[in-house]
């Protein structure tokens, strides 16, 4: 197998990078957004990634909509905390609903996408009422 000299690879990701309207000095950016970005607006870049985790296994998002603004990567990265003795406090019950869920999109367009969850249950036998039940952030997403 014949090797490509390394000044040669530079310049064909040079020639890639251009290809795709980035400078080498434009870095792609994560926004990582949580129940504390709740009911506000986040502004990002086109092409910035975007993860929104969520603190509790119940809850669902709405798929944003295909014209939407971000672009979903894939299924959601999920991580139950399974009841044991060694599991944080509140997490040894089963139907706790503790660990986290990750979705991961890219700012693929220009505008604005508002990401919803909800969730009815916010523990065993405990109902979610108000803001414990429903979360919203807008991601404003400009050139």
């Amino acid at each position: 197998m014949r090797k490509i000299p390394a000044k040669s690879a530079m310049v064909v990701v040079s020639i890639f990078i251009a290809a795709l309207g980035l400078n080498s000095a434009q870095a792609v950016t994560t926004t990582v957004l949580t129940e504390k970005n709740a009911s506000r607006t986040v502004a990002i870049k086109l092409g910035a990634r975007v993860e929104l985790t969520l603190h509790s296994m119940y809850w669902q998002l709405a798929v944003p909509a295909k014209s939407s603004s971000l672009t979903s990567t894939g299924q959601p990265i999920l991580k139950p905390i399974f009841p044991s003795a060694t599991a944080p406090a509140g997490c040894r019950i089963a139907g706790s609903g503790c660990g986290t869920q990750t979705w991961e999109f890219v700012a693929s367009k220009t505008g604005l996408t508002h990401l919803i969850a909800s969730r009815i249950s916010c523990g065993e036998a405990m109902k979610c009422t108000g803001a414990n039940g429903r979360f919203t952030v807008t991601v404003k997403v400009s050139r």
